[in-house]
């Protein structure tokens, strides 16, 4: 605005100059004093004209640097390499391998569940937005179902959604399967888009959300309905994956379709802001990160406290008082009880027996804790109101 003045200004004079030396022209015959007159209100003017540049050049300057500096600081907090890194180290889509099974770990197949040692599973291709996700469908030894078309009402299907890097074939996810399996449930994993042999994807919370809404579509779906209903169906997730389970449970609750029975959240947090700042409050701080500003940016707020409220399918939370990456503080089930949330309940497993982060699977109260959770949601009149603990 005020250089559109600026340029209005100096247009003015420049129109009236020929019209003032026209008027002095004039007034050469009058009289001295009317002459001394005119140019000392000729001079005035001219003065004050000055000055009034001055004030809108220096007003225009400064809106001009303030505006620059806007846009300097929006291409900071977007930048391409400032979301790149964030993204990085939010999803890190690397490829983990234990000292045991060496490098040869990067080298397993993993279309062929076997190639893992599951003989009890199958490897599927999901179609989804640009592209297709590798997943595996795993069911109880010795079971005659062998494919989700097969499942009965009676039957429990677990939708499993990791958390960051890796695949479905890492160790600790595959002793999972193997617990849940062997407890008579079923269990689809899945890599979303960036992660395992699923097509390659610039990763943000947008496209994992999408994957895992595309992987409850292509999976009830293939559930035979024959009877009217398919089997229990649960969300579970770890880590960052609670996070796009409890996100992915809200958007499907919101398209009213088949029913998810329950949602499981192990090792959850409140938003990817609280999990940053605990994680690299040092660095945070060192480099000054606007961490709010740099999430969002690269679209990976996580902000689970804002979906779990909603969402109505009973919840349980699992939680070890070890976990060194989740602290036990930033879990999720605190900030859902304050809000009102009752049919959640929290299991906050001792410290003494060394569960960590990953290894939540391994507790030896986990086969009566899960049984109890799913003997409930399948009950739904009996999970209006979970036990907390």
């Amino acid at each position: 605005m005020f250089r559109y003045a600026l340029l209005f200004s100096f247009a003015l004079t420049v129109t009236l100059e020929p019209v003032f030396k026209i008027n002095g022209n004039q007034t050469l015959n009058e009289e001295k004093t009317t002459k001394e007159v005119f140019l000392q209100n000729e001079e005035r003017e001219e003065k004050q004209e000055e000055e009034e540049e001055k004030i809108i050049e220096n007003e225009n300057n400064r809106s001009f640097h303030e505006e620059m500096s806007a846009i300097a600081m929006e291409r900071v907090e977007c930048g391409k390499y400032t979301t790149w890194f964030v993204r990085t180290v939010v999803f890190l889509p690397i490829v983990r391998f234990k000292i045991r099974g060496g490098i040869l770990n990067l080298f397993r197949d993993l279309s062929d569940p076997a190639d893992y040692g599951i003989s009890n599973g199958k490897n599927f291709r999901i179609p989804t937005v640009k592209g297709s996700l590798g997943a595996w469908f795993i069911w109880p030894q010795g079971s005659s179902v062998t494919s989700l078309s097969e499942l009965r009402p009676r039957d429990t299907l677990i939708v499993y959604m990791h958390g960051n890097s890796d695949s479905r074939g890492f160790g600790d996810r595959i002793q999972l399967y193997s617990v849940l399996t062997k407890m008579g449930y079923y269990v689809l994993s899945f890599d979303y888009r960036g992660f395992g042999d699923s097509t390659k994807v610039h990763l943000s919370e947008t496209t994992l959300v999408s994957d895992s809404l595309n992987v409850l579509t292509w999976a009830t779906n293939s559930f035979k309905k024959s009877s009217g209903k398919g089997p229990l169906l649960v969300v579970w997730g770890h880590s960052l994956g609670t996070s796009i389970a409890t996100i992915t449970t809200n958007k499907w609750q919101a398209l009213d379709k088949y029913l998810i029975s329950g949602l499981v959240l192990e090792a959850a947090f409140n938003t990817m802001e609280d999990e940053a700042q605990y994680l690299g409050g040092a660095l945070v701080s060192w480099l000054n990160l606007n961490v709010s500003a740099e999430l969002k940016c690269a679209d990976a707020e996580f902000r689970s406290v804002d979906y779990l409220l909603n969402i109505t399918a009973p919840t349980l939370a699992l939680h070890a008082e070890d976990d060194t990456v989740v602290p036990v503080h930033l879990e999720l089930f605190k900030s859902a009880v304050a809000g009102g949330k009752t049919n959640i309940r929290f299991i906050n497993y001792d410290k003494k027996y060394n569960l960590n982060h990953n290894h939540i699977f391994s507790a030896t109260t986990i086969d009566q804790d899960l049984k109890e959770f799913f003997y409930l949601v399948g009950n739904t009149s009996n999970a209006d109101n979970l036990p907390t603990n």
